[in-house]
């Protein structure tokens, strides 16, 4: 192989590795999203829903809920439309709660409460890819007894 066939191939390479997405960081933080302005993010508004159901498949209506930052021991206390208690679902973060957690995932425990008592206690790894949430670990299924 002479030395323009390497050039070539060479330039070619860098060619199709600038069209990759988003996750060029330094090793100093990998965990971090670049300031890239490169970066290409859908339009979609993605939410991760727990649902709870008791043991016969019926919805479980708790009377509160909240979900606590494993890392900052911080409460996340939801007031949006998309819990609906009637169906069993609980919002746990939504897009607009990207800042919380990064690209290797936070902890968040998910505490359900119904006449004064914790009947739902479970931890979840979230996660983000710089434009969405996304589950990383853990079940957004739950059932009571």
């Amino acid at each position: 192989m002479n030395i323009e066939n390497i050039s070539v191939l060479a330039l070619l390479f860098l060619i199709t590795q600038s069209g990759c997405e988003k996750k060029h960081f330094p090793l100093s933080q990998p965990c971090e999203c670049s300031n890239d302005s490169r970066t290409l993010c859908t339009e979609d508004y993605r939410t991760i829903v727990m649902t709870i159901k008791d043991e016969a498949g019926v919805p479980v209506i708790l009377d509160e809920y909240y979900v606590l930052d494993l890392s900052t021991q911080q409460k996340v206390i939801h007031t949006s439309m998309l819990t609906n208690p009637k169906a069993g679902t609980y919002l746990l973060l939504e897009d607009n709660h990207k800042s919380l957690t990064d690209l290797c995932g936070n902890d968040f425990q998910f505490v359900g409460i119904k006449q004064e008592k914790i009947i739902v206690e479970t931890t979840l790894k979230i996660g983000q890819d710089c434009c969405h949430i996304h589950l990383m670990k853990g079940s957004t299924q739950v059932t009571v007894k």
